[in-house]
């Protein structure tokens, strides 16, 4: 049984699936900010800088199950531990300064 976090690694330009995909089919948490107006937040867990699936976006479900089956495909699993499903982040406060919300 592995275990899986929620986070997905940020690896642009890195050739990594999962980040890419779920960039690609707009899954992840955004946040509203001052500057920048509306973009994936990043936070901060075990693999460093992570973007959070929405799973109350309408393509976060397919995706994640995509996901799955493709771990499935390499490593065979009857379960799967997921931990820190409750979004947790590493960063006290704001990971980005650019991503300072928006008041």
């Amino acid at each position: 049984m592995p275990i899986l976090d929620a986070g997905v690694a940020m690896r642009p330009d890195q050739d990594y699936k999962a980040y890419q995909t779920g960039v690609d089919k707009d899954v992840f948490l955004k946040i509203k900010t001052a500057e920048n107006g509306t973009q994936n937040f990043i936070g901060s867990v075990w693999p460093n800088e992570a973007l959070f699936p929405d799973f109350f976006a309408q393509n976060t479900v397919g995706w994640w199950h995509d996901q799955l089956d493709a771990m499935h495909d390499l490593i065979k699993f009857d379960g799967l531990w997921e931990d820190m499903n409750e979004v947790s982040n590493f960063c006290l406060g704001l990971c980005k300064q650019n991503q300072k919300p928006a008041v």
